[in-house]
């Protein structure tokens, strides 16, 4: 019998299409803040799993349940995705089954936190005294074709207002919904990190200037802007992070090396982003999701207090130019990046820290956790 510690304590339900193992993302640290206060059953819609991955039941701790369900393969995926009554059918059958695990772990004080955009079939469920739906990115943005965005869009409508609450990533978004759903709140992405305040290092002049990314590296970097760092005589571009195969790597590999460091987490990846001098969000504003985009590592590269040098990306704002500097072009961003080094002070970089000290993800729990109980109230 699958059960948790505390069978006392209340239940959420998250439903995701993130595998829990992949490299953390915004759902990932959502649900280790709400497993502090909740029981938590994780639910993967249909992700796709490692080798060592089963169907079914994961005990992940005291307070963690994994649920896998089933992968679609790709060709149900391409049918899921194109075709109505089929996406209608699979949904349903996915809520059914959650509706049984519910019922199974005997807990009647159940709420959902969905993640899943275009799953308004769960949505529908009577077994949740209460539903949140998290969004943190423009998703049917990213469809092909205006028939199939036409569709999605319509799920992701019916999941919003049938939510009792939303929450979203950006301004972008709370606009997007706000006409849609009363009880909408942005709640911004947090760090996880345990700051150690240091002191400005003395740049030295035979030092070339280590300018990172951490995170995923996809499509959405605009590689113009990275090849115009591998050209540069004083700098060294460095990845943290998974890299995915729809990075253009040939386009940007010729100009120069790149170096690659292994998706690190927690006092390791800290340690290792300390090593750096500059961190930068160069994001091709063409990219459709960018325009919606709160970058999870925003704050944490705010813990490690280093210069940061961005792309012109509309929903980062509010920030003094001391701590975020923002480019226009490739030029610009070479530009702001030399002097952001050069011109560096211990004062911006304390400033840096205060902004990453009111921005961690046990805040963010804490505000969850009370928009929650008001909810349940």
């Amino acid at each position: 019998m699958i059960s948790f510690k505390d069978n006392s304590r209340q239940l959420v339900v998250i439903v995701s299409t993130t595998n829990w193992n992949e490299y953390p993302r915004f759902r990932h640290q959502v649900t280790r803040q709400l497993k502090k206060y909740y029981n938590v059953l994780y639910v993967e819609k249909y992700c796709k799993k490692t080798k060592d991955e089963k169907d079914g039941f994961e005990i992940y701790d005291d307070n963690m349940i994994i649920y896998r369900c089933s992968y679609l393969r790709q060709k149900y995926r391409v049918i899921y995705s194109h075709i109505r009554p089929y996406h209608s059918l699979i949904d349903y059958l996915c809520r059914k089954k959650i509706e049984d695990l519910v019922k199974l772990l005997g807990n009647e004080r159940v709420f959902l936190v969905n993640f899943v955009y275009h799953f308004s079939e769960l949505m529908k469920s009577s077994v949740f005294r209460k539903k949140i739906y998290i969004c943190n990115d423009d998703f049917t943005s990213l469809l092909k074709y205006p028939w199939q965005k036409k569709m999605y869009q319509n799920y992701e409508d019916k999941v919003v207002r049938i939510a009792d609450i939303c929450l979203v990533h950006s301004g972008y978004l709370y606009d997007k919904f706000r006409g849609k759903n009363r009880n909408i709140y942005i709640m911004e992405p947090g760090h996880e990190f345990v700051v150690e305040k240091k002191n400005k290092k003395i740049n030295n002049d035979d030092h070339k200037i280590r300018v990172c990314y951490m995170g995923y590296v996809d499509e959405r970097l605009n590689s113009e802007w990275l090849s115009e760092i591998l050209l540069q005589q004083n700098m060294e571009l460095y990845f943290i992070g998974p890299v995915s195969d729809k990075f253009e790597f040939d386009s940007i590999g010729k100009y120069g090396k790149i170096n690659f460091i292994k998706p690190l987490l927690g006092c390791d990846l800290y340690k290792k982003m300390n090593d750096m001098d500059v961190f930068i969000i160069p994001y091709d504003l063409s990219h459709p999701i960018v325009k919606a985009c709160v970058p999870n590592k925003l704050y944490q590269y705010m813990a490690c207090g280093k210069p940061i040098v961005i792309s012109n990306m509309p929903q980062i704002i509010g920030f003094e130019d001391c701590v975020i500097s923002k480019a226009s072009d490739k030029i610009d961003f070479i530009k702001k990046i030399n002097k952001m080094y050069c011109d560096d002070s211990q004062d911006k970089i304390n400033k840096r820290y205060e902004i990453a000290e009111n921005n961690t993800w046990d805040k963010r729990g804490v505000f969850l956790y009370s928009i929650i109980n008001e909810l349940l109230s």
